[in-house]
C-alpha cells in the first residue's frame, strides 16, 4: 500500500522533482515503487531507464506499464529493446514475456547478432544460434510449463532440451502451427543432426504429416530444406495471420478465448491492411480488436476503419461486448491507451475515438464500463479527461438546452448506426422538424442495480446528460423512466444538478429520488408531505408493501417481504386514493389485521383495523385526513420512544427512512441508559445519514476487524459514520477486513463519502492515498487533485529528503495525509 501511496505524491510532483527524489531514493526503493504501483510518472520511469542501474533496468524489463507504452515493443530502438540489446541473461528472466514472441525468441535463440531490426527471416523464426545462455530460472520454468503462449518461443531454443520438452508437450496435441513445429524440428537438425529429427517425423497419418514427409525428404536431400523454409516464410506474411485468425474464428467462440491471443505467438508479420481488408469483408469480434490494439497500436486512419463507418452507412464494428450481452469496458480502454492526447503520426488523438466509433450508442455504453473501473493508471485517466471535454464540447455545441432535441436522442440513440456527432445532428434536426417524441422507455431496461444490456443502454444517456447543465438534466429527466433520475440524483459532486432535480417536481424524477438508496431522509420526507408530490409515490408505496420489496429505499431491507405497520399505512393510503380494492384488502386481511399478533407492538398503541374499518365508509377525502392524522400519531408515538422497541426487530422499517427527525433525543437517552444493541446499531448507520455521535462511536468500536474505522471514529466520527454505511450493507453481509480498500473505493465510487472530506480528515494516509488513486474516472473531482498538488507544494516541494522522510513512515502512519506530509517536512529541519 505505501508504494501505491507513495506513487500518487509523486504524480502531483513536476519531472525534475520526480528525478530528484528518485536519485535520493536508492535502487531497492525504486524497484519497490514500480513494482508495487500502477499509474507511476513517467519521469520515474525514465530516470531509471536513464540513470539507474542494474536492479532498476532488471524492475523495467518486466514491468507492464513500461512495456506497454507506445512503441516500446514495436519500435526497435526503444529503451524495451535496448535492455535486450545488453544481452544479461539475468535481465532476460524478466524480458521474457508473452507481449513480445519475437523477444522470447530470440532470448532462447541465445541473442543472436545482428537479428535487429528482424528481417523476414528473423520474424518468421528462422533465427541463427546466439551466444547468450539461457538463465537456468528462465530454463526451469520453460521445462515445467505446458502453456502456450509461454513455452511455443521455444521452438527455435539454442537448447535441444528445450526444443524437446516444446515438441512434446504442444506438438502432441496440435496445438503448435506447422510453421512452429518446423522450426523445431530445424532446430533439432541444426543443433543434433538428422538421426535427431527422424523419430519425430514418423507420424504420416496426423495433423503434420504434409511437413513429416517434406521433413523427411528434406533430410535425406538437403537441398529440399529450402522448401521448408519457404514453407515457413509464407505461413508468417500478413495474410498468413489474417488466415490463421479466420480460420479459429467462430459465432459460439467464447468471449474469454480471444483468437488473436491464440495466433499472435505464432511467428508472423503483422499489417493493419490485410486485417482491416478481413475485418471489412465480416467484422472482427471486438475481443480480438481489443487483442489487436494493445498488442499493434494504431494510427487514426486504422481507428476510422477498424470501429468507424463504411461507405454502405453501417458500422464497422457490429459487434461491440455490449451487443454480446457482456461489456466490460476493455475495447474502450484498449483504444484509449492507444491514443495519444494529439494526434500523432503513430497514433489517433483520444478526441478521435469520440468522433469516429460507430455505432455512437455501443461505444458510449462501453465508455461508461471503462470508466466504471479503477483508474489507477495515470494516462488512461488523462485520456479518460480529454474524451469527457470531447463529449461535453459535442454535447455543448450541437444540443445544449434543447430538451427535445435531447428525446429525440433518448429514442434514436440505441439503434442509430453512425457516430456521435452524427447522432447530435440527427436528433437537433429531428427535434427542429417534427413534436416532441413519446417517452422513450426500452422493454429490455430491468430495476436498477442490474448488469443487464438495458442498463448500459441508458447509462450511455446519463453519460452525455451529466456534460449538460443542472437545468436541462432536470427538464429531460421529466420526461424519461424514474431509473434515470436515480442515477442522475446524488453522484460526487453533483450538489447543483440534485437541487435542479428535487426543484423540478416531475412525478417520475420525484420517484427516482425517493427509491435511491442514498437519498436522505429529509428529501424523503419532504417528498411526501408535499401533496402535490404526494400522488407519484403512492404506486412505489404500493409496491414497498404489498408487491416488491426491492422498491425499498433501504438496501438492508430488501430481503425482508412482510410489511411493517407503518409501511402498510402509507401503502393503504395510497391504495385508497387510485381505488385498488385488491392492494386494501390485501393488507387489511395481513398486517393491519387486528389479529396480526407479532404486529401488536408494531401498534405503538394506535388502532389501525379500526382506523380502515373507518376509512372505509368514509369520503375520499374523509379516509384521506384519517389515514394522514393516523400516520402522523404512530410517528409521534415512535419518536417518543416507540422506534426505540422497534429498532431490532426492523418493526421501524419505512419510518426511519421518511421522516426527517426519528426521535433522536428519545433514541440517543436509551442508548445513555443501556447501549444499543449492534444490530439496532446497524439498522440506523445503514438508513440514516445523519446518525450521531454517541452511536457512530459504540459502532465504529463494534466494527472488529475495522480497526481504522474505530481509529478514524476517535478523529473525525462525521467521516466515519459514512463508511459505517457501507461496512454494514445490505442483506446483513460484511465485506472481509482484506477488502478494506476495496470497501471504502466502492464507497467513494457510489456517493457515501465524500473524496474531499476524505483527503482532509481520512486516516490512515496511505489508505486515503491508495483509495483515492483506486477509484474510478469521475468519482475525485479536479479539486481534489488540486489539494492534493497545494499539499505537495507546500510540504515537499525542493526537499528530497522530505519526501523520503514521508515514504519511509507510510507503512506506520495513522494520521491524516496533510499531517504526514507536514511530519515528514519538519523531520527534514527545512
Amino acid at each position: 500500500m505505501a508504494e501505491a501511496a507513495f506513487t500518487r505524491l509523486l504524480c502531483h510532483a513536476d519531472a525534475a522533482e520526480v528525478e530528484a527524489v528518485a536519485a535520493r531514493l536508492g535502487a531497492p526503493t525504486r524497484a519497490g515503487l514500480v513494482a508495487g504501483a500502477l499509474g507511476g510518472p513517467d519521469a520515474l520511469l525514465d530516470w531509471m531507464y536513464a540513470h539507474g542501474d542494474d536492479i532498476d533496468r532488471i524492475v523495467l524489463a518486466g514491468d507492464l506499464e513500461f512495456r506497454a507504452k507506445p512503441g516500446h515493443l514495436t519500435r526497435y530502438d526503444s529503451p524495451l529493446w535496448d535492455l535486450y540489446r545488453r544481452a544479461d541473461p539475468e535481465t532476460n528472466v524478466l524480458l521474457y514475456q508473452p507481449d513480445s514472441p519475437l523477444m522470447c525468441r530470440l532470448i532462447l535463440a541465445g541473442g543472436p547478432p545482428g537479428c535487429l531490426p528482424p528481417t523476414e527471416r528473423v520474424t518468421a523464426g528462422l533465427v541463427p544460434v546466439g551466444p547468450v545462455r539461457v538463465h537456468p530460472a528462465l530454463r526451469a520454468r520453460l521445462l515445467a510449463t505446458t502453456e502456450y503462449t509461454v513455452l511455443a518461443p521455444a521452438v527455435v531454443a539454442a537448447d535441444p532440451d528445450l526444443v524437446r520438452h516444446t515438441l512434446h508437450t504442444l506438438g502432441a496435441d496440435g496445438r503448435l502451427t506447422r510453421a512452429e513445429r518446423a522450426l523445431a524440428l530445424l532446430r533439432l537438425w541444426d543443433l543434433e543432426g538428422p538421426d535427431a529429427v527422424r523419430p519425430w517425423t514418423r507420424d504420416l497419418d496426423g495433423a503434420y504429416r504434409g511437413l513429416h514427409r517434406q521433413m523427411r525428404e528434406a533430410l535425406d536431400r538437403p537441398k529440399v530444406r529450402a522448401d521448408v523454409e519457404t514453407t515457413i516464410l509464407d505461413a508468417a506474411r500478413p495474410e498468413g495471420f489474417v488466415r490463421r485468425l479466420r480460420a479459429i474464428e467462430d459465432p459460439s467462440r467464447s468471449r474469454l478465448s480471444p483468437a488473436v491471443n491464440r495466433i499472435m505467438v505464432a511467428p508472423h508479420t503483422f499489417a493493419w491492411g490485410p486485417v482491416l481488408d478481413a475485418h471489412h469483408r465480416s467484422p472482427l469480434f471486438s475481443d480480438d480488436v481489443v487483442c489487436l490494439v494493445r498488442r499493434y497500436g494504431l494510427d487514426h486512419a486504422a481507428l476510422r476503419a477498424l470501429i468507424g463507418v463504411g461507405p454502405d452507412g453501417r458500422a464497422r464494428l457490429e459487434r461491440w461486448p455490449a451487443a454480446e450481452g457482456a461489456d466490460d469496458g476493455d475495447l474502450t480502454a484498449a483504444l484509449l491507451d492507444a491514443c495519444g492526447p494529439t494526434r500523432t503520426a503513430d497514433a489517433p488523438a483520444a478526441a478521435d475515438l469520440v468522433a469516429e466509433a460507430a455505432p455512437a450508442w455501443a461505444f458510449l455504453e462501453n465508455y461508461v464500463q471503462a470508466a466504471a473501473r479503477p483508474a489507477t493508471q495515470r494516462h488512461r485517466r488523462e485520456r479518460f479527461a480529454v474524451v469527457d471535454a470531447e463529449l461535453a464540447r459535442l454535447v455543448r455545441d450541437r444540443l445544449g438546452d434543447d430538451v427535445p432535441g435531447w428525446l429525440h436522442l433518448a429514442r434514436l440513440g440505441p439503434e442509430y448506426p453512425g457516430t456521435l456527432p452524427d447522432l447530435l445532428d440527427a436528433a437537433s434536426a429531428a427535434a427542429a422538424d417534427g413534436p416532441d417524441p413519446a417517452p422513450p422507455i426500452w422493454a429490455d431496461y430491468l430495476r436498477p442495480y442490474s448488469h443487464d444490456s438495458g442498463r448500459q443502454r441508458h447509462a450511455a444517456l446519463c453519460a452525455l446528460l451529466r456534460e449538460t447543465a443542472p437545468d436541462t438534466i432536470a427538464r429531460v429527466a421529466a420526461h424519461l423512466p424514474p431509473e434515470f433520475t436515480a442515477d442522475l440524483y446524488g453522484r460526487p459532486g453533483g450538489a447543483d444538478v440534485d437541487a435542479a432535480l428535487l426543484a423540478a417536481g416531475a412525478p417520475a424524477i420525484d420517484v427516482g429520488i425517493f427509491t435511491r438508496p442514498r437519498t436522505s431522509p429529509q428529501v424523503r420526507e419532504r417528498l411526501l408531505r408535499d401533496p402535490a408530490r404526494l400522488p407519484a409515490l403512492r404506486r412505489t408505496l404500493i409496491a414497498i408493501a404489498v408487491e416488491d420489496p426491492t422498491a425499498r429505499p433501504s438496501r438492508h431491507y430488501r430481503d425482508h417481504y412482510r410489511a411493517t405497520v407503518h409501511e402498510s399505512l402509507h401503502a393503504y393510503r395510497a391504495a385508497l386514493a387510485v381505488a385498488d380494492s385488491r392492494v386494501t384488502a390485501m393488507l387489511a386481511q395481513n398486517t393491519l389485521h387486528p389479529d396480526g399478533a407479532d404486529h401488536v407492538r408494531e401498534n405503538l398503541g394506535t388502532d389501525p383495523s379500526g382506523v380502515i374499518a373507518r376509512a372505509d365508509r368514509a369520503t375520499p377525502a374523509d379516509a384521506d385526513r384519517l389515514l394522514a392524522d393516523t400516520i402522523t400519531d404512530w410517528e409521534e408515538r415512535a419518536r417518543a420512544g416507540g422506534v426505540v422497541a422497534l429498532l431490532p426487530s426492523l418493526g421501524a422499517r419505512g419510518f426511519l427512512e421518511t421522516v426527517a427527525d426519528p426521535g433522536w433525543s428519545t433514541i440517543l437517552a436509551a442508548h445513555r441508559a443501556e447501549p444499543l444493541s449492534v444490530k439496532a446499531l446497524e439498522v440506523l448507520a445503514d438508513v440514516r445519514p445523519d446518525l450521531p455521535e454517541e452511536p457512530t462511536r459504540a459502532l465504529a468500536e463494534h466494527a472488529g476487524e475495522y480497526c481504522d474505522l474505530a481509529e478514524l471514529a476517535r478523529h473525525a466520527w462525521p467521516l466515519a459514520r459514512d463508511l459505517l454505511r457501507a461496512v454494514y450493507p445490505f442483506l446483513g453481509r460484511r465485506r472481509s477486513a482484506a477488502d478494506w480498500p476495496g470497501l471504502i473505493t466502492d464507497a467513494l465510487t457510489d456517493g457515501a463519502v465524500d473524496p474531499g472530506q476524505w483527503l482532509r480528515h481520512g486516516r490512515p494516509a496511505g489508505m486515503v492515498l491508495r483509495t483515492l488513486t483506486d477509484a474510478p474516472h469521475g468519482v475525485v473531482p479536479r479539486a481534489v487533485d488540486e489539494a492534493l498538488d497545494l499539499l505537495v507544494d507546500t510540504y515537499l516541494a525542493g526537499s528530497p529528503d522530505a519526501w523520503t522522510t514521508a515514504y519511509a513512515m507510510l507503512p506506520d502512519f495513522t494520521g491524516t495525509v496533510s499531517e504526514l506530509l507536514s511530519t515528514a517536512r519538519a523531520a527534514t529541519g527545512t
